[in-house]
């Protein structure tokens, strides 16, 4: 379970450019800021991304291949603002957010495919 201060969304300022996760890590008390590929934060049991989201998400989508199951669990945190003040923050686990992105057709024609995201995955290998 994540809690998170309601008291202090408020006072969050995330404006600017960058992932906000400095601004946002008062929220989030008891985990510690990390520089992991896949998450920004974790304590002994969670690890979570945070997903800044205000028009569109760009996601590096040849990070999500061959997840591990430990992998699976990590908390994608989406927090959603309007250019200064946290509108709403949903989360979900990442397996589950891949298994929705791969099985609907409209997200699929937008790239998520295993096989798209298995061959990011490589060219960004080869290309770093």
């Amino acid at each position: 379970m994540i809690s998170i201060d309601k008291t202090k969304v408020s006072k969050i300022d995330l404006s600017g450019r960058g992932g906000g996760e400095k601004s946002f890590a008062p929220l989030l008390e008891g985990f510690d800021r990390v520089s992991a590929p896949l998450w920004d934060f974790e304590n002994k049991r969670t690890k979570i991304e945070l997903k800044k989201q205000r028009d569109l998400q760009w996601f590096d989508i040849g990070k999500y291949h061959n997840l591990s199951e430990s992998n699976k669990n990590i908390i994608m945190m989406f927090v959603i603002h309007d250019g200064k003040n946290i509108e709403d923050i949903g989360t979900i686990s990442l397996g589950r957010f891949l298994n929705i992105l791969y099985g609907d057709d409209e997200y699929r024609r937008h790239g998520w495919t295993e096989r798209n995201v298995e061959m990011c995955h490589y060219q960004k290998r080869k290309f770093p």
